[in-house]
């Protein structure tokens, strides 16, 4: 699981990556546009790779949350000598609900913290909780 697991990270990590760069690449044309060009290009090209990027740090993080939880449930289940009733969540799991199957291993707690940071309050802040599009922050009367 451990390989499989690290493979899809890995690649959830790359496709942000590479939404990041295009992101980036297409603010320096568009810097150049004037507000009506910007809002053309704008709709046609970035709205969705944008909001992906913007929805891909969640779903990282869910990724760390599911896997780390499968994990600490396999490893439990290999050190523990009696067979025990299997309570795991098999749907919404979240990083809260992991802490009794991995309150057994010594970096949990750390491990936790670092994923928490991937989409945490300053995210959400930075991002503006997806609340608000974007353009409206200089032309409120769009919204």
């Amino acid at each position: 699981m451990l390989g499989e697991y690290a493979t899809e990270l890995a690649n959830i990590i790359d496709d942000l990556t590479n939404h990041v760069y295009r992101l980036r690449g297409w603010d320096e044309i568009i810097s150049e546009l004037g507000y009506d060009q910007k809002i053309a290009v704008s709709h046609e090209f970035l709205n969705t790779p944008g909001t992906v990027a913007l929805g891909q740090p969640f779903v990282i993080q869910s990724h760390f949350a599911f896997a780390s939880g499968h994990l600490c449930r396999q490893a439990n289940r290999a050190r523990q000598s009696k067979v025990r009733v299997d309570d795991f969540p098999e749907s919404n799991l979240y990083l809260n609900d992991l802490e009794p199957y991995g309150a057994g291993w010594r970096k949990f707690s750390a491990f936790k913290v670092q994923v928490e940071a991937i989409a945490d309050s300053a995210f959400k802040a930075a991002s503006d909780d997806f609340g608000t599009p974007i353009i409206t922050a200089s032309r409120p009367d769009l919204y």
